[in-house]
């Protein structure tokens, strides 16, 4: 279970940066096909862009505690109980 849940935040990760880069190049982009942004919109979409890349390494973190999880947990489960000689 750790090791789905390292594996789903690995990709949300991926998927983040590549839309907060998205969005860092977005007036750039459009200001090549003409589209200028208005001031407002500019300056959304830099604050979103800056926040996300505050908010990384909180991600970043979280996908390597969850992937040392997951390896620490997976040799725990194939260990096999103590058997009785006795039996």
């Amino acid at each position: 279970m750790a090791a789905e849940r390292a594996a789903a935040l690995q990709g949300l990760t991926a998927i983040f940066v590549v839309v907060l880069k998205e969005i860092d190049g977005l007036p750039r982009m459009l200001a090549r096909v003409g589209v200028i942004l208005s001031e407002r919109a500019d300056i959304l979409s830099h604050s979103i862009e800056e926040l996300g890349e505050m908010a990384l390494p909180v991600l970043v973190v979280t996908v390597l505690l969850q992937l040392a999880r997951s390896t620490a947990a997976a040799p725990a489960a194939l260990t096999l109980p103590p058997c009785d000689a006795r039996a």
